[in-house]
């Protein structure tokens, strides 16, 4: 998609949908993370929350169909396989990683992978290479260990890992969308890593190291055949390098200077023509967004804005270009579709509204006496 396509599609996205991952009134369970099916259509999107569980969602209604349990403590990242979309993929602070059949039994994964003799860590992110052969998961330091840790998920062990590029926490872990052998990696260290996993050794395999002199918090690849790797930082800066050749593309790190309405970034929407920035997606701590053009770093525009959804800190979204919808996932409990679609916020409240008093006027017509609980 050209940029002006896209830029156009993002200032249309009006909000179509509300879910709620849980209707607990005692204390909001936080949406931590969000993935999506390949394959276009009414795909299946899972959110993470924050009481350890994943739940599944028809993404064009946003409707729940099932919920994965099975992790003991915080799930830190989700994705589903690239070849195998059935399959899903989760890290935990439970110190595994496991595999998931959607078709299957819900209450138990199909695979748990854990680090063995080599870690004993908590897991805090994690990715599937693109042949779906190989799964890395980055872990947290403990005592002066960090890891990233590598399983054969055809044979379900353990492969080996790399315990020497990062000094910290690893925050993000993420392979290259077409080219199986390449993936970055992001550390509360500052550090974003390319490594071209291939080679027989960790020095050998280690092609670029990028100092974000902030941590980590998200990562991804953009630009023209995925060539360029970028980050946002906790510090709500912004990094683009060209991953293979090393070169600094691009960087922001005034955007609090310029814009007064934002408080923090949550991600970015990657862009594939060549030489393109990612659209940076800021937020408030209220629950609005914008989505921001980067192209003049000294004179940054907003695109749209996307009011009336959420009600507090947006903690991540889900992009799908081919729709060109946008699904958020907030500390207010709730999932949010945002669709270049002629219906408004307003009118989306007020289908709600009626259906409500269709389902009570319903309820109220098939117990007209007060009919006791059954």
């Amino acid at each position: 998609m050209e940029i002006e396509e896209l830029l156009k599609s993002l200032q249309n996205l009006r909000l179509q949908q509300k879910s709620a991952v849980t209707l607990e009134k005692t204390e909001p369970h936080y949406v931590l993370d969000l993935a999506s099916q390949s394959g276009g259509g009414d795909c299946l999107l899972a959110a993470t929350s924050s009481n350890h569980t994943i739940r599944l969602f028809s993404r064009e209604r946003l409707v729940q169909t099932s919920v994965l349990k099975g992790h003991e403590d915080v799930v830190s990242a989700i994705h589903f396989f690239n070849t195998d979309p059935n399959i899903l993929l989760s890290s935990s602070h439970d110190k595994t990683v496991r595999c998931w059949d959607i078709r299957a039994n819900t209450e138990k994964e199909v695979q748990c992978f854990q680090g063995e003799g080599l870690s004993h860590c908590s897991v805090l992110s994690c990715d599937i290479n693109a042949n779906d052969k190989l799964i890395a998961g980055g872990t947290e330091k403990m005592k002066d260990d960090v890891f990233l840790l590598f399983w054969d998920k055809r044979k379900g062990k353990l492969l080996g890992c790399y315990s020497e590029s990062h000094d910290d926490d690893i925050t993000q872990v993420t392979f290259h969308p077409h080219l199986e052998n390449f993936m970055a990696s992001g550390s509360t260290d500052g550090l974003l890593s390319v490594f071209d996993i291939a080679q027989t050794s960790e020095d050998d395999a280690l092609l670029s190291t990028f100092n974000t002199e902030a941590t980590v918090a998200k990562a991804g690849w953009c630009g023209k055949e995925d060539k360029y790797v970028y980050c946002v930082t906790h510090m709500d800066t912004l990094h683009m390098w060209d991953a293979m050749e090393g070169d600094s593309i691009h960087q922001i790190t005034d955007i609090k200077e310029q814009l007064q309405d934002v408080e923090y970034f949550v991600d970015c929407i990657p862009t594939s023509a060549a030489g393109e920035i990612p659209l940076l997606v800021t937020g408030s701590h209220s629950g609005n967004m914008h989505i921001i053009d980067l192209t003049d770093s000294s004179n940054v525009r907003i695109v749209t804005s996307l009011t009336s959804g959420h009600s507090a800190t947006v903690r991540c979204l889900n992009w799908d270009k081919k729709t060109c919808t946008l699904v958020t996932g907030a500390e207010d409990s709730l999932l949010c579709l945002w669709s270049p679609d002629a219906t408004t916020a307003s009118d989306l409240n007020a289908r709600q509204s009626k259906m409500k008093a269709k389902k009570i006027k319903a309820s109220r017509q098939s117990a007209p006496y007060g009919s006791k609980a059954r």
